[in-house]
């Protein structure tokens, strides 16, 4: 699985703790990487989308704009994966 896979299928953390010590990569640097590319990424939390950016802030990483939903969408993260899969086949088309 690569990096960004790792990110989009959020299995981020089972992919540092499986490196080696020696090439284990930090949350912040895979985010990073996977943002520099060309992969389209965004965070789906439960928590408020404000503390994520806060989060995200501390450490020095730039989230675009409109690219973290969080509890203040006021529904399941289920909905928000479909419509999102939903609008990227919509542009895909």
């Amino acid at each position: 699985m690569s990096e960004q896979e790792a990110i989009a299928s959020g299995f981020c953390g089972a992919l540092v703790s499986a490196a080696p010590p020696v090439v284990a990569v930090s949350w912040v640097e895979l985010l990073g990487r996977t943002l520099s590319s060309d992969t389209h990424t965004v965070i789906i939390t439960t928590k408020e989308g404000r503390f994520v950016k806060q989060l995200l802030a501390r450490a020095g990483v730039a989230m675009p704009e409109g690219q973290i939903y969080g509890k203040e969408l006021k529904r399941p993260k289920y909905e928000t994966l479909r419509d999102l899969i939903a609008q990227q086949q919509a542009e895909s088309a």
